[in-house]
């Protein structure tokens, strides 16, 4: 697990980890995690400091320091990525994601009369557009991301608004399918290699 994240306290205001979006942002790193739910976050983030454990951004009480006025000398930020155990293999898949992320979008934008000429800085206006739609508080951006993303191919690139949707309706439901497909093999994958792991050695 990145930063060696070996526990995860919910507060009882938190919604729950499980949430699909949680577990997607996760990639699926949710499940490989004890999860603690106590009856007062307070209570527990006190009892952690007793005990020498730092807290840093999490207290009840407003009158305490900001994060912008923590010391915090010994932290490093995104830095701190050099410092995993396997910072490379981080890395790697990093840019791996993105760069595949970024092949299936153009491949899609190839796909379409209307838009195979916009060249790959369509993508990036995508991304772009994608983000702040998905900003909004709705499943998967749903609603948002159909309205804003093809409102932006007609601003930007001046495509007829009935090609926008109908690329827009297509790329998003391919994303979403390729998703699903992705987290149901991978969600079986992940059982099958606990329950081989877990088995007694002879």
């Amino acid at each position: 697990v990145a930063f060696g994240v070996q526990l995860l306290i919910s507060g009882e205001t938190s919604t729950s980890p499980y949430m699909r979006r949680a577990v997607r942002n996760s990639m699926g790193t949710i499940f490989k995690l004890p999860v603690v739910e106590p009856p007062s976050l307070v209570k527990t983030l006190c009892d952690l400091r007793q005990r020498g454990i730092r807290c840093i951004a999490a207290h009840g009480q407003s009158q305490q320091r900001t994060l912008a006025h923590c010391d915090l000398k010994n932290e490093q930020g995104l830095l701190s990525v050099f410092s995993m155990e396997k910072k490379w293999l981080f890395i790697f898949y990093s840019v791996a994601i993105w760069f595949l992320y970024f092949m299936m979008s153009y491949c899609v934008i190839l796909a379409f009369d209307t838009t195979q000429d916009l060249g790959p800085g369509a993508v990036l206006t995508l991304f772009a557009l994608g983000a702040i739609a998905m900003a909004a508080p709705l499943p998967g951006g749903t609603g948002s991301y159909h309205t804003i993303v093809p409102l932006g191919l007609v601003v930007l690139y001046q495509l007829p608004q009935a090609d926008a949707i109908a690329f827009v309706f297509i790329f998003h439901a391919w994303q979403t399918l390729s998703m699903i497909v992705g987290g149901v093999v991978s969600l079986i994958i992940s059982y099958w290699l606990i329950r081989w792991k877990k088995q007694p050695t002879k």
